[in-house]
């Protein structure tokens, strides 16, 4: 989907500010969201908490703020939140939330 998208987490204030620029690869498949990068930068990522396999029956939100699409989605109990910001966003939040919206029915 998306090669180049930049992003943070919220669980820190560090995380908020330090985020993860033009290096994230997201993938959107029949069951998973796939936010990755290349091995090179996987240290630096998985340090922001930004690398995740998301089952799509794990995701509790998707939402548009200005040029952001915000997630939320639960692993290991907690509610967690990423956002992104993709120069796809419109297809990106469009494939979301339709996939969303079947997880629910």
């Amino acid at each position: 989907m998306e090669n180049w998208a930049s992003g943070y987490a919220t669980t820190s204030f560090k995380r908020k500010t330090e985020g993860a620029r033009n290096i994230l690869r997201i993938r959107v498949t029949k069951n998973q969201l796939w936010l990755t990068t290349n091995t090179f930068m996987s240290w630096m990522v998985a340090q922001f908490d930004l690398l995740h396999l998301i089952p799509i029956d794990s995701l509790k939100s998707v939402e548009i703020e200005g040029k952001k699409i915000c997630i939320e989605f639960e692993k290991s109990g907690r509610i967690k939140k990423i956002v992104l910001i993709s120069r796809r966003q419109q297809e990106l939040y469009q494939l979301l939330s339709a996939k969303l919206k079947m997880e629910t029915l």
